[in-house]
């Protein structure tokens, strides 16, 4: 039975960065990634759009540059069900459109680098904990067939949506309900679009519970895709083509395209479980719902908060102290960073997921005459919006022009919060 100081499960951009940040601080250490894919970053499950603020806090700014980098975004226009457009334009770049399988592997060719081994086809089925409870034995399958054990002083759960793990020691998991399918195309011969700009388009005829989005990688080529809420709609390529062909500002941009290739995968929505740590264990990324719910968005928030859980294991190792009282550091450092943000975002996306399309309508006139567009370009971190958006909403102004809808958004809300 091999045995390791440190057993990373999931080699997504957190479970990378988890190794790295280990790989950094312990250099004699035995570390361990267990993937179930064939290899980092394929296939992909992301629409490829990140911000360059949080890559900066990472260090990957210059490496995105050279090797990844395929489009830049400036501004985002925001479409009604009927139409209307809300433009935020940063003006400075802020968003790049990047090659994701490539990124995933070169993250995971860094931290090979820097000392861990990584195990592709490996299947974690269950962990254990030794009988003095100073450590576990991860258990599983490799390619389905031949069993492996490993001994290990701590785990990082880095499985992504629907981990298996936390529940085995009694974390809590996000909840399904808020881990919407996505499907995604490629396409070419695109009209009218402009490179710069992501557009997003809003409404429960077209992306029933979430949005759909266009977004540039030249000006005639781009990523267009949507998720759906699981409880509103079960169809995704069908309401992914229903918009390709339906929508009334999209699909005259379409009527010339073609379909290079396509994408799935599910975005995370849930907002962050309570707990994210216990004697030897911790979780990161997805696994822990450390994503945007507004947008699904993680790749930042997470990877880095794979980095402070690395940076906690290898203390807990140096000092041979694996107990919750050291492992809990993680937890209050990943929360001195994005809470309340990841909360406020969560508490958003549960009253945008089941706003109708009227009153949806009546939001985005609203934010026209009391210039959103304003407040979110004051944003210093384009990841973290959510206490930008609890200041707007709570201006005089803002309540005065929202009260005739406010009781359908309390409905809502209400909704968000209890299915």
């Amino acid at each position: 039975m091999k045995s390791a100081d440190v057993v990373i499960v999931g080699g997504g951009p957190s479970g990378s960065f988890a190794s790295i940040s280990l790989g950094s601080i312990l250099k004699n250490s035995n570390l361990i990634l267990l993937e179930q894919r064939e290899k980092s970053g394929s296939p992909p499950h992301c629409s490829g759009l990140i911000g360059i603020s949080g890559l900066t806090n990472l260090r990957l700014v210059k490496s995105l540059e050279n090797k990844t980098d395929i489009n830049r975004i400036n501004a985002a226009e925001f479409v009604s069900p009927l139409g209307n457009s809300l433009i935020v334009n940063r003006k400075k770049k802020e968003l790049f459109v990047v090659d994701r399988p490539k990124l995933d592997y070169l993250l995971a060719k860094q931290a090979q680098k820097l000392g861990t081994s990584f195990f592709y086809r490996h299947k974690v089925k269950n962990i254990s904990h030794l009988t003095n409870k100073q450590g576990y034995i991860v258990s599983g399958l490799i390619e389905n067939s031949n069993s492996f054990k490993i001994q290990t002083k701590i785990i990082i759960s880095a499985e992504g949506h629907h981990p298996k793990l936390p529940q085995q020691i009694g974390l809590s998991i996000p909840s399904g309900n808020w881990f919407f399918p996505a499907l995604q195309y490629e396409m070419s011969n695109i009209d009218d679009i402009e490179q710069s700009t992501v557009e997003i388009y809003m409404g429960q005829k077209y992306a029933p519970g979430f949005f759909a989005w266009l977004i540039p990688i030249n000006d005639a080529q781009a990523r267009i895709g949507l998720a759906i809420h699981p409880l509103l709609a079960n169809n995704t390529r069908a309401q992914l083509n229903y918009l390709i062909h339906k929508h009334p500002i999209l699909s005259p941009k379409l009527k010339r395209a073609k379909v290079l290739n396509s994408w799935g995968g599910f975005v995370p929505a849930s907002g962050p479980i309570n707990k994210t740590f216990s004697d030897g264990f911790l979780v990161v990324g997805d696994a822990a719902g450390q994503t945007k719910a507004t947008t699904g968005g993680g790749f930042n928030i997470g990877s880095y908060c794979g980095y402070l859980a690395g940076k906690t294991a290898a203390k807990a190792i140096t000092q041979n102290k694996t107990s919750s009282s050291i492992m809990q550091e993680y937890q209050k450092a990943w929360r001195a960073y994005f809470e309340p943000d990841l909360t406020l975002m969560k508490l958003i996306r549960r009253t945008l997921s089941f706003t109708s399309d009227p009153v949806l309508e009546q939001l985005f006139k609203i934010a026209g005459e009391t210039n959103l567009e304003e407040n979110l370009q004051k944003v210093s971190n384009i990841d973290l919006h959510g206490k930008e958006i609890l200041k707007y909403s709570l201006k005089p102004i803002t309540i005065k022009k929202s009260l005739k809808i406010s009781p359908y958004l309390l409905k809502s809300f209400l909704r968000g919060i209890f299915d």
